[in-house]
């Protein structure tokens, strides 16, 4: 059975070594974020950073001004609305987990009566009963009531994670720079190696 990368020559196709090589070259190093596309989409001859880190620099850039413009009465009506917002997600979050819960029970409660029908299906029963009771213990907790943080420790917190976010997207975005450099280095020490 052909593979993607083979199914050209499977099917006859005349291929070039060049052509098989490139193809082959998408489930490496500097095009595997291409492993996914389509195997006849074309490789481009130089690859660029992705500008997600980018406008994420810029999403915290323009929260870090907007925050640092709110005043004290600002920063209490923020505080409120992020707490009115938490416990109104807190109460949707109890009211869906407890019909999970429900579900869960009345399965765990069939189960628990259900009598095997041999030695060899035990194992079965204590896996379902397994399987239900880490459901219930990891889908259906209480959250912790949210805490209503004053207008500046709101305030406060905003900037941190801004200047945090700002911090992290500008690491990653460097990283994505030096990657992609080496990635373009890659596929061009490829392309010379092919040259007729």
């Amino acid at each position: 059975m052909p593979t993607g990368y083979t199914l050209d020559l499977y099917d006859g196709k005349n291929i070039t070594f060049k052509e098989f090589v490139m193809k082959c070259a998408r489930a490496f190093g500097a095009l595997i974020s291409m492993k996914d596309e389509s195997l006849n989409a074309p490789i481009p001859e130089h690859l660029e950073p992705s500008d997600y880190h980018l406008k994420e620099i810029e999403k915290a850039k323009k929260r870090l001004e907007e925050v640092n413009r709110w005043d004290e009465d600002r920063a209490e009506q923020e505080a409120d609305r992020v707490y009115e917002k938490a416990l109104k997600k807190r109460k949707e979050f109890i009211k869906k987990n407890s019909a999970i819960r429900k579900r869960y029970e009345d399965m765990l409660a069939k189960v628990l009566k259900w009598e095997p029908p041999s030695s060899d299906h035990e194992n079965l029963k204590q896996f379902m009963i397994q399987q239900l009771k880490d459901s219930i213990k990891f889908d259906c907790y209480t959250p912790e009531m949210p805490r209503r943080l004053s207008g500046e420790e709101y305030k406060q917190q905003e900037i941190n994670n801004a200047l945090s976010n700002i911090e992290y997207h500008s690491k990653e975005y460097a990283e994505e720079v030096d990657r992609v450099q080496r990635n373009n280095k890659w596929l061009q020490l490829l392309r010379d190696s092919l040259q007729d």
